[in-house]
């Protein structure tokens, strides 16, 4: 009851015990700390709702505002809320409001209103004139008006109106008048410019800054004073100063890229050619192109095929040093079987001899192999008397202990199992010994042996009668007395 007591009581004493958070370091209780760490402690990690990544509890709200990439962002152009991590996406590429550059004016407007734009208030879209029809861009519309040959005008000698395009024509009813008074000045028209009578139909062809041109590029009509202006600015169609083909405005830059007049630099030999010409420089004229060669058919730059055929070609002629003329690729093949190849005469060191002297040279080389008679083996003419002599297992030899002859290899089964002066152990007393002594030896122990038995024989009969005796108490014999 006394240690139930006093554990009791130190378990309430551990429940007031004060602890430091190792997060926030806020002390308080231990019983409370597992609450503190997941409900109340201000560094504590909580999960994001939208971006689901883990902050301390203090910076949640600096991370919704600022930090998630979830977070909703109003759009700067459209003002609708969109994710922060999609916003650059968004406002490049899909926002309505986003700003664009029209094509035609290169003025910036909205990209919802750019359609709009390119159709009823670009200064460069094409409009039709309401007199004629023609099609003229919308800048040069106040000015095609001027010249266009539908705009009703006043004859300055009649004052008759009439359309421009009928003028020529009302001029010959007053032919009469300018033969009769030639040089009478009349005003142009179109340019208020005073000339003589007889010069004013010629004046109205060539001469008149304001007369209907036809451009060339687009066949659209221009007074004569805006027409470079016009191809300079306006046009739709632009001639390429490469290969002074028409080509429409927007796509000029496109077309440089393809254009077949373009520079463009030969990567083999960083010649710059025309690109309409590329295919026949690299196919005939480049000095670094791949052609094949004439003998091997293998593919060569051009500037190394001399260096080929005269090094490196497998098919090129060269001369053996036996003087035969041969292909590249057969000259090893040659050389193995060429007369004058030098061979190296690897059993003796004889150096290198011609292929011609190696027959004869085989017949007198120190070193060259030959059989030995006795055992067969092969072996160098120069070891061959030490061979028979010393190490051939087929040589005569005399064994040492009975003096027989027999071949090397059979000397050592003789000495073990068949010479009668090995030595031997015997097996009965372990003495060795010759093993032609051995049957002495063997008889003098049966000899023993049988006199070992009849002493044992005449022992047992004298103790026998000796107990014989004694019992019947007659002396004993004096055999057993001794």
């Amino acid at each position: 009851a006394v240690v139930s007591t006093q554990s009791t009581g130190e378990h309430k004493a551990e429940k007031k015990r004060e602890i430091s958070c190792a997060s926030c370091r806020e002390v308080v209780l231990w019983k409370t700390l597992d609450h503190h760490q997941t409900q109340q402690c201000v560094k504590r990690l909580i999960a994001c709702g939208k971006c689901k990544v883990k902050v301390p509890f203090s910076g949640k709200q600096d991370h919704d505002q600022n930090v998630c990439v979830r977070r909703l962002v109003k759009c700067q152009h459209c003002g609708v809320n969109i994710a922060s991590v999609n916003l650059a996406g968004h406002e490049t590429s899909k926002c309505p409001r986003r700003p664009s550059q029209c094509e035609l004016c290169s003025e910036t407007v909205v990209r919802v209103e750019l359609e709009a734009h390119q159709r009823s208030s670009c200064s460069k879209r094409v409009v039709e004139c309401d007199l004629c029809k023609d099609r003229v861009v919308a800048d040069m519309l106040s000015k095609h008006m001027n010249v266009c040959p539908k705009q009703l005008i006043i004859c300055k000698l009649c004052e008759k109106i009439m359309k421009l395009e009928c003028w020529f024509d009302h001029l010959h009813e007053f032919e009469h008048l300018i033969k009769q008074f030639p040089n009478i000045p009349v005003e142009c028209d179109a340019c208020s410019e005073h000339v003589l009578a007889t010069s004013l139909k010629s004046h109205k062809e060539f001469d008149c800054p304001y007369r209907n041109v036809e451009c060339d590029l687009c066949k659209s009509t221009y007074p004569a004073n805006d027409l470079e202006s016009h191809k300079r600015n306006s046009c739709p169609k632009v001639k390429c100063d490469l290969c002074f083909e028409l080509v429409f405005r927007e796509k000029s830059n496109s077309h440089r890229l393809q254009c077949p007049k373009r520079v463009i630099d030969c990567e083999e030999c960083g010649e710059k050619i025309n690109a309409d010409k590329f295919t026949t420089h690299s196919e005939r004229i480049c000095k670094n192109r791949e052609v094949k060669c004439a003998l091997c058919s293998t593919g060569v730059r051009l500037r190394m095929m001399e260096a080929h055929q005269r090094s490196w070609c497998p098919k090129r002629l060269v001369k053996c040093d036996c003087g035969e003329r041969i292909t590249a690729e057969q000259l090893s093949k040659h050389r193995e079987n060429c007369a004058l190849r030098l061979i190296t005469c690897e059993e003796w060191m004889c150096g290198r001899i011609q292929a011609r002297f190696w027959d004869d040279h085989m017949k007198s080389c120190p070193g060259r192999p030959v059989e030995c008679k006795t055992c067969g083996e092969e072996i160098r003419y120069e070891y061959l008397p030490a061979h028979l002599n010393m190490s051939c297992p087929a040589r005569h030899v005399e064994c040492e202990s009975c003096g027989n002859e027999m071949k090397y290899k059979q000397l050592p089964e003789h000495m073990h199992l068949y010479c009668p002066g090995r030595y031997i152990e015997c097996e009965t007393c372990g003495k060795e010994m010759k093993y032609k002594e051995l049957s002495v030896h063997m008889f003098l122990h049966e000899i023993c042996q049988t006199m070992k038995l009849l002493m044992i024989m005449l022992l047992s009969f004298a103790i026998y009668y000796y107990y014989f005796f004694s019992k019947l108490g007659y002396d004993l014999p004096f055999f057993i007395q001794k």
